[in-house]
């Protein structure tokens, strides 16, 4: 025990149990999206890239992932994940050994642990979320520490590091904004500073660029290249037309974000303040009584008002983030530049997701911990002063004193209640997997999901499928699996007709043309999976009108489900198998190769 209370063995002990508990929560949920297209794309970005095109805006993190489910490729989804946990697990550990040089360790620890156990609930594989703040937490550091020390060694490997992060999500081009970065630690010496921030910046842009090109030079010698050029092409196009991505709709998220953050930020200080006077009240009944109301304020708000992807527990900890990081705006220099680049680091992360921070949600990796240390120290600061509130009436003047000496409980209070609500909420949920974590006890048949359990619908459904498959397909055959299940492709080593694993990415005309293509080309009509339910989080119920034509549903375009109606009417295409939520076609001249 004595260990445990030393300065490292704290850390070492917290660190460990988050790493346990995301592998516990690893087992479960079952995703045939998100995670679906990504395993897609893993299993043939690096041999064969045109039958990976749905990799196309990763192709840092797809060929990574590729050489890393290559490393043991009967290991399926579950390795992946682990993948994807070791990836979470040295950020936790460089961002505490960084951070807790320079502010309260208690604290940093706590961010770092919610940040860790919130990215728990949501065990995705391997992939661009968790690779993209990696680099980016690396990059900070290095360029930090670079420009702070004048070490030019550091600042090249920075600005290598945020070049090659683009194309980890080519969203992440607006990294290039760390070249600002020089300006800030050098501001206040007034002799060297443009001269000094400029040499600094420039070589920043000149290591970014040169990152960038490195990468690219590894993505033209795999053939990579001509689909990270099309998919730049179309980029326009789809800042334009009707998707989840469209100016309109990221700027309109990206404001419901950052008001969210408001409000939850005042909803946490009125609870704070509750606390404060529930621990300053002597009566026993009016003691319990605030601290029942603190709980609920917090609790309900935050917990009860949560959306599946645990919007309002994301807006809370932004809103933390930023307000805390602000209380070292008037600190000494070394805090406030970590803090400004903090909270950089997750203003920007975010861009280019079509959620903002709901779902880029490892962008606070660095600024929760910096947010929750300032309103540490600020409780700790008011703590040792008095508040009064004048009130004033027609004969006399009156002052109330606000009860601040009890701030430190109260922050103390705040962040076990949020903690609570983050691990409650991972209980009740798994990666595009909601409902009670008790239920998802099923196993899915498959070798490359093996360990992975989910509800008994879902095996149900998914199960009985992945049988029928196996009599028609076998590993390298290309299929079409129409329209939200890209895991299936995974599941069946099968690559995706037309390179596309998940055509509502690929939206509406693009798609249209890229099956086109494929038909041409082909010299073997694909066995056809299509389904007749939505298969995003909570999977509906059997849908009769999903391929109606005349609706653009479930991100389906209406160009999309004629023309493969029309190619399923050319070759004559038969049902062999249906269970309702799923049917499987074959074509009019497929000979029976049942194994």
């Amino acid at each position: 025990m004595n260990y445990i209370t030393e300065k490292k063995g704290l850390p070492v002990l917290i660190i460990g149990l988050s790493v346990l508990y995301q592998c516990l929560c690893a087992i479960q949920g079952f995703d045939l999206t998100d995670e679906g297209h990504l395993m897609s794309a893993y299993q043939f970005f690096g041999s064969d890239p045109l039958a990976a095109k749905c990799g196309s805006g990763y192709p840092l993190t797809c060929y990574i992932g590729w050489m890393l489910n290559n490393i043991y490729p009967d290991g399926g989804v579950l390795m992946m994940r682990m993948w994807g946990i070791l990836m979470v697990s040295l950020t936790e550990i460089i961002s505490y050994k960084y951070l807790s040089r320079h502010f309260p360790a208690k604290v940093v620890l706590v961010g770092l642990l919610i940040q860790a156990v919130f990215l728990a609930g949501d065990p995705k594989p391997f992939g661009y979320n968790n690779m993209t703040i990696f680099f980016g937490v690396l990059s900070i550091i290095c360029i930090n520490e670079g420009v702070r020390n004048s070490k030019w060694g550091l600042i090249i490997i920075g600005g290598l590091l945020t070049g090659m992060n683009v194309f980890v999500r080519l969203p992440n081009i607006v990294f290039i904004s760390f070249a600002i970065i020089p300006f800030l630690w050098n501001y206040g010496n007034v002799h060297a500073y443009w001269k000094r921030s400029t040499a600094q910046a420039t070589t920043i842009l000149l290591a970014f660029f040169s990152g960038m090109g490195l990468v690219w030079m590894l993505m033209k010698n795999i053939g990579a290249d001509i689909l990270i050029t099309e998919f730049v092409s179309s980029i326009s196009n789809t800042l334009q037309g009707e998707s989840t991505h469209s100016t309109d709709s990221l700027i309109v998220s990206y404001i419901s974000n950052y008001w969210m953050c408001i409000v939850y930020i005042f909803i946490v200080i009125f609870g704070a303040a509750i606390f404060c006077i529930a621990f300053n009240t002597k009566h026993i009944i009016w003691k319990g009584i605030l601290f029942f109301i603190g709980f609920e304020i917090l609790y309900r708000s935050i917990y009860m008002d949560s959306s599946i992807l645990g919007d309002t527990i994301m807006a809370t900890i932004n809103g933390i983030s930023i307000a805390g990081a602000c209380y070292y705006i008037t600190r000494d220099s070394e805090r406030r530049n970590i803090a400004a680049t903090a909270v950089l680091l997750s203003l920007i992360g975010p861009l280019g997701s079509d959620g903002g921070f709901r779902t880029m949600w490892a962008s606070t990796w660095l600024a929760l911990p910096v947010g929750l240390s300032g309103m540490y120290e600020l409780c700790l600061l008011l703590s040792g002063r008095q508040i009064s509130i004048a009130c004033r009436s027609e004969n006399s003047q009156k002052e109330i004193f606000f009860p601040v000496n009890r701030l430190e409980k109260s922050f103390w209070s705040c962040v076990i209640i949020l903690l609570a609500i983050v691990v409650i909420k991972i209980d009740h949920k798994a990666y595009y997997d909601p409902g009670n974590r008790t239920e998802k006890v099923y196993p899915i048949e498959n070798k490359l999901a093996k360990g992975i359990y989910t509800t008994e619908k879902k095996a149900q459904i998914i199960n009985p499928l992945l049988k029928e498959l196996d009599k028609y397909v076998k590993p390298g055959d290309t299929m079409l699996v129409y329209d939200f299940s890209p895991l299936i492709y995974y599941l069946t080593e099968t690559k995706p007709f037309a390179g596309i694993s998940w055509p509502c990415v690929f939206f509406g005309e693009r798609y249209v043309k890229a099956f086109v293509q494929a038909d041409k080309e082909s010299a073997k009509r694909p066995i056809i999976v299509l389904q007749h339910f939505f298969s995003s989080n909570e999977w509906t119920t059997i849908q009769s009108n999903y391929y109606d034509e005349s609706v653009d549903t479930n991100y389906i375009s209406s160009a999309q489900t004629k023309t493969i109606k029309q190619f399923i009417k050319k070759y004559k295409y038969k049902r062999v198998w249906t269970n309702g939520y799923y049917e499987v076609l074959v074509p009019s001249d497929y000979k029976d190769n049942i194994k």
